[in-house]
């Protein structure tokens, strides 16, 4: 299962939308979604915390490095 939401995690194409007044609809990122549950359920698999390093600093949404960045600095601790 970790290999299924790892795959969710780096190449899920979701973009955020926004309607005609700029603002973004609230919507949940299954990127993130699929971090949340790696996180929950493999917190001890060696590629959690390089994925989360790397969804901090590069994941093309904010929210989602956001949310990384958190939970990384969380587990680092």
């Amino acid at each position: 299962m970790f290999e299924f939401f790892h795959d969710i995690a780096l190449n899920d194409p979701f973009k955020r939308t926004e309607d005609e007044y700029g603002n973004e609809y609230i919507e949940t990122n299954p990127r993130q979604t699929a971090l949340e549950i790696i996180i929950k359920q493999f917190p001890q698999h060696p590629q959690t915390l390089p994925l989360l390093r790397d969804k901090a600093e590069n994941d093309p949404d904010e929210q989602v490095r956001e949310f990384a960045q958190q939970k990384l600095a969380q587990l680092e601790k």
